[in-house]
């Protein structure tokens, strides 16, 4: 059942279009709580702009010169990234094991991901390592620690495992890249997807 399970969510992650860790917000190994993690990965009310074109003058008469004969109004839809949070979590070295405060990390997410607001949203989580240790090696054990994210959602929380897209980005996507061995490297990212 659960290699089943981890099939299934890593099977999620060939419909999804890629989306990279650069903008999420880090939060380190603070513990965060549900209504914080809520709000960081809710998705954003997309916003209208109105930009109004002056029309130019000639710098030699001061007349002006208007294309069309007027104001130009344009609207532009502006769309935020998508909402992301980026956390250190622990792991045991060299393993895809929680640690107990990864554990403590990991609960109010679950919390969050079974709450109203969050409800029927579709997640990607990215597992990263730091650069200690061969590239290939590096994606495997990233792909194995987000699965581990992954299953304890499922198990402890009833997240939906077709609602989590896994993937590991071994050390494609460092945080500190002047610090390649750094432990800020070494984290789990979620990223809601949004249409």
């Amino acid at each position: 059942m659960k290699k089943r399970l981890l099939t299934l969510m890593m099977a999620g992650v060939l419909s999804t279009q890629a989306v990279w860790a650069d903008q999420s917000t880090h939060v380190g190994t603070q513990v965060l709580e549900k209504g914080q993690i809520i709000d960081m990965l809710q998705p954003k009310m997309k916003t209208r702009g109105i930009r109004i074109n002056q029309p130019a003058q000639t710098a030699a008469t001061g007349d002006q010169v208007s294309q069309d004969q007027g104001q130009q109004v344009a609207a532009a839809e502006q769309q935020a990234p998508p909402p992301s949070i980026s956390m250190e979590i622990n792991f045991a070295y060299d393993s895809a094991e929680l640690t107990q405060q990864s554990i403590e990390q990991l609960n109010p997410l679950g919390q969050a991901l079974q709450s109203p607001e969050l409800a029927g949203l579709a997640f990607m989580l990215e597992g990263h390592t730091d650069s200690t240790g061969p590239e290939d090696y590096n994606m495997l054990l990233s792909q194995r620690r987000a699965q581990a994210v992954g299953q304890f959602l499922y198990e402890y929380y009833g997240v939906n495992p077709s609602d989590l897209n896994l993937i590991g980005r071994g050390e494609t996507a460092l945080l500190d890249q002047s610090n390649p061995t750094s432990g800020v490297n070494r984290r789990v990212t979620i990223t809601t997807l949004t249409n």
